[in-house]
């Protein structure tokens, strides 16, 4: 679903939109408004179906009252010069594709009477992972310190990205999917790269069989109720802040700090 020749995805995509969306209208659930609306304006158009797919995921669950949230973590830009024109240009498109996905969850909350208690950053995150250096004592400055140098203002910060490259993804804090892939055309075409992929789990380690929260919540800091084992499909919320920065704009907090795709159904 990634990737497409010209034309084949696209028709066969919204064929799939259009007949999923008159076999569930008839049920009157407003969800399929915006499902058919998002299917005509982006997804006609769009090479790499995922981001949209993420989107689409959330704006479901919130029309069928359930919580679920995404936290994607990004490099702060790509390889190479951060101000060249490429670079720029790769960060404009992604900027325009995470504005693409909190618009479809905004008319999803605003479709159903919570954009005034909610925002898409409830839903969906993006983070930039950073590291800070030890100061080093023993390295003299050759002049003066400067606020509108940047090489003098990274010496100051001692602040650096840190360069996601890893292809994964927790589920509920139970399974994880790793691979070689690239969400990229090189990776998704199907006829370049040779790609693998595992998914895994350790069945004594799931909500169920624990009946207790994962244990990444006993490091994240305080939770805010006393409750030994909150049952499967809720997650508890910490007071600790998160330990990088948000990419989601002037949202609320996530709930966790935890990379989580699906929290189950009434976990505010």
């Amino acid at each position: 679903m990634a990737g497409r020749a010209d034309g084949h995805g696209r028709g066969r995509r919204e064929g799939e939109g259009i007949g999923w969306e008159d076999r569930k209208w008839g049920d009157g659930d407003r969800i399929r408004k915006i499902s058919y609306e998002c299917e005509v304006q982006y997804i006609a158009s769009a090479n790499n179906l995922i981001p949209i797919e993420i989107a689409l995921k959330i704006a479901n669950k919130i029309y069928s009252n359930e919580r679920f949230s995404a936290y994607i973590v990004v490099p702060m830009w790509p390889e190479g010069n951060p101000t060249g024109t490429l670079t720029q240009r790769i960060l404009y498109w992604q900027k325009m594709t995470m504005q693409m996905m909190y618009e479809i969850i905004y008319k999803a909350l605003k479709e159903v009477g919570l954009d005034g208690t909610y925002e898409p950053q409830d839903y969906l995150n993006f983070f930039c992972l950073g590291n800070r250096e030890a100061e080093d004592t023993t390295c003299t400055s050759s002049g003066p310190f400067s606020a509108s140098n940047p090489q003098d203002q990274a010496r100051k910060n001692r602040r650096f990205m840190v360069y996601v490259h890893s292809k994964g993804m927790i589920v509920d804090d139970e399974y994880v999917i790793i691979g070689s892939a690239n969400i990229n055309q090189r990776s998704m075409e199907g006829t370049r790269d040779t790609e693998i992929a595992m998914a895994a789990y350790q069945p004594q380690h799931t909500w169920a069989n624990m009946l207790s929260a994962p244990r990444g919540q006993n490091n994240m800091g305080r939770s805010d109720d006393d409750s030994p084992s909150p049952p499967r499909g809720h997650m508890r919320r910490t007071r600790s802040p998160s330990p990088c920065g948000s990419y989601g704009g002037h949202g609320k907090r996530p709930t966790t700090n935890l990379m989580v795709t699906n929290l189950g159904p009434d976990c505010r």
